[in-house]
């Protein structure tokens, strides 16, 4: 995809996503006059009141996971049409775990990060950083069992920035996975073009596996 055509779809999405957010804010808003009305009830507590009350959480929490995903979204499409430039790998992993939990929550597993200090920054393109993220993560999802948790870390090493996947409990058939051994060769296809790496610790099944990003 051109450049001129990456900048239009950034900032269609861009704009989408600006007024999802608006949508959700008015959303909230509403809530929030309802919960206050609720509260005013000097009556006797009702099952209706309950009901309402247990209703408006509900609606907070999806309020919050929309916002949650938008905001995520909205800073992707901004970053389409970027190149060179100092991207903050703990917001990026973040945003990109967030985007994908969709995929994780279809393979019941938690998909999860932990942030270090200081974060690490590199100098690089952040759509083909995302992509490969995203490629990543994929792959780290057929390293888990089922209920399992994937945990995330970005971490600052010499001359490279290492994401950490490790998974908890660990699939101990993930090798005779002909659609998981796809999925990694095109993973390594993909950070060797970009000029990264895939490290692993261990035997199969790995204690955890690494992406290894060059700062520049």
């Amino acid at each position: 995809m051109r450049e001129s055509e990456l900048a239009f779809v950034g900032r269609m999405t861009a704009g989408a996503t600006h007024e999802f957010l608006n949508v959700l804010a008015i959303i909230s808003e509403a809530s929030g006059l309802l919960q206050d009305i609720l509260s005013l009830n000097r009556g006797e507590p009702s099952s209706w009141d309950e009901k309402a009350k247990a209703s408006l959480a509900r609606i907070r929490r999806q309020i919050d996971r929309g916002t949650d995903l938008s905001e995520c979204l909205n800073k992707f499409a901004h970053s389409l049409d970027e190149s060179g430039v100092r991207v903050d790998m703990n917001d990026t992993l973040d945003r990109v775990a967030v985007l994908m939990r969709h995929a994780a929550r279809l393979e019941k597993v938690v998909l999860q990060t932990q942030r270090g200090e200081p974060s690490p920054v590199i100098v690089t393109n952040p759509l083909h950083l995302q992509i490969v993220l995203a490629t990543f993560i994929e792959w780290c999802l057929d390293l888990a069992s089922p209920g399992g948790t994937i945990t995330l870390h970005a971490l600052d090493l010499d001359e490279d920035v290492a994401i950490r996947c490790e998974t908890a409990p660990r699939r101990v058939d993930v090798q005779g996975d002909t659609s998981a051994g796809q999925r990694l060769a095109a993973l390594e296809d993909l950070v060797c073009e970009l000029g990264m790496r895939i490290v692993h610790e261990g035997p199969h099944p790995f204690e955890a596996v690494e992406l290894r990003i060059p700062r520049r």
